[in-house]
């Protein structure tokens, strides 16, 4: 056999070599990729009594406040009871000195009219009093009233005798409780809101005026409601909806809601109560997507 033809036949021996290893590559079946599952935690909703809540902040005020004046004009002499001083029905609380020569030289007190405790002068030493202007205010502290402000949009939701809890900055471990007592007929036409008075028995004389309130309103109980935690829920176009999880696969499911309160929101219709709601890792769902649910 010449030299060319044997070098012809290496040559086409080779290319069939190449083609079969192609061939082979393209006709054995690659393997297939794993599954993939998106991680996911789950809750089971609970039964739970929720309140319908509104939050507001107010002033601390004593139930009986009264201005008081001074019987005759001078200049005022002495505060013989500072700012908020305990004080007793007609104690002297200041001193006016009348500083008129044809009268004999004596000092004229200014007595509170009830008993509780000074809320505020309304002059300083030395300053003209005259009868026609407070001296000081005096305010009762056995029973105290907060005032608060509501919208114009929440007056419907008050009425008297409404429970209310609240707490102070002076005693913020401690849970004061009390109801309205009184709603304004009138609303502020600069903040379009309303007053409200809430009436409290000041067991200790714990609460002063002046202070600051932050309140909650109970408008409503909801009684053994079922419930799921509120991050687990999620919203588009104002439709709200969850993902619950049966057999590895993530189904997402419209849902109707009540009121909301400590992270837990209220369920009217579209979870069981055996359902498992996805609580953490939904945002990264779609409907029918394969899961596997990770536990703490």
């Amino acid at each position: 056999m010449g030299k060319r033809k044997k070098i012809i036949l290496i040559v086409g021996a080779v290319i069939i070599a190449i083609i079969l290893v192609r061939a082979a590559r393209f006709f054995i079946s690659k393997p297939k990729r794993a599954a993939i599952f998106v991680p996911v935690k789950t809750v089971k909703s609970v039964y739970k009594n929720l309140e319908e809540l509104l939050e507001l902040t107010g002033d601390v005020r004593g139930l009986s406040e009264a201005k008081v004046y001074s019987k005759v004009p001078g200049k005022l002499q002495e505060k013989k009871k500072d700012v908020g001083d305990i004080v007793s029905k007609n104690d002297a609380i200041a001193l006016v000195d009348r500083d008129e020569p044809a009268f004999e030289y004596k000092l004229s007190e200014v007595n509170s009219p009830i008993n509780g405790v000074i809320t505020q002068y309304f002059l300083d030493i030395g300053e003209a009093v005259t009868p026609q202007n407070p001296v000081f205010e005096v305010a009762s502290i056995d029973k105290i009233k907060i005032t608060a402000n509501i919208t114009e949009e929440d007056i419907p939701k008050i009425k008297k005798g409404l429970p209310v809890r609240f707490t102070v900055d002076a005693y913020p471990e401690k849970t004061f409780y009390g109801d309205v007592s009184k709603i304004s007929q009138s609303i502020n036409l600069q903040t379009r809101t309303a007053q409200i008075e809430i009436a409290v028995s000041n067991e200790g004389m714990l609460l002063k005026p002046g202070m600051f309130a932050k309140i909650e309103l109970i408008l409503s109980v909801h009684k053994n409601v079922l419930s799921i935690p509120t991050d687990s829920v999620g919203e588009t176009d104002s439709q709200k909806y969850v993902y619950v999880i049966k057999n590895a696969v993530a189904y997402k499911k419209m849902i109707k809601t009540g009121i909301l309160q400590n992270n837990f929101t209220e369920i009217l219709e579209g979870v069981l109560a055996s359902d498992d709601v996805v609580s953490v890792g939904w945002q990264n769902l779609s409907d029918g997507v394969k899961v596997e649910v990770v536990q703490e």
